[in-house]
């Protein structure tokens, strides 16, 4: 039983990883994640990012968020309720990304997307 306990959190570990480097990719030009917990049951995401040339983390917090289809090789998230903790960026959050929607592909080439959100 517990081989097959330390082999569900190495797999575990390891997706989480994956989620942090594709992640990572996307805003690399911008700082890069610390910290990523999706919710999928609940539809909430708490990502810490580390910006370049800032020596504190950002903390973003989306509160809820929604994945609608818009054809079949693409869904779109909408994203419902955010805040961050520095002011600016949570206020540029909300009116440039609250109520917007964003395609992400249904799957990568390992067909692991949509098992993220």
């Amino acid at each position: 039983m517990s081989i097959l306990l330390e082999a569900v959190k190495f797999a575990d570990s390891n997706f989480k990883d994956l989620k942090r480097k594709l992640i990572n990719h996307l805003i690399g030009e911008y700082g890069h994640i610390n910290t990523i917990k999706i919710d999928n049951t609940n539809k909430t995401i708490f990502v810490s990012v580390q910006l370049h040339g800032d020596t504190t983390d950002t903390n973003i917090d989306i509160k809820r968020y929604k994945i609608v289809p818009t054809d079949k090789l693409t869904r779109a998230i909408v994203i419902e309720q955010v805040t961050c903790d520095k002011q600016w960026i949570d206020k540029a959050l909300n009116q440039f990304v609250v109520g917007k929607s964003f395609n992400i592909p249904m799957q990568d080439k390992h067909g692991m997307i949509d098992e993220f959100l």
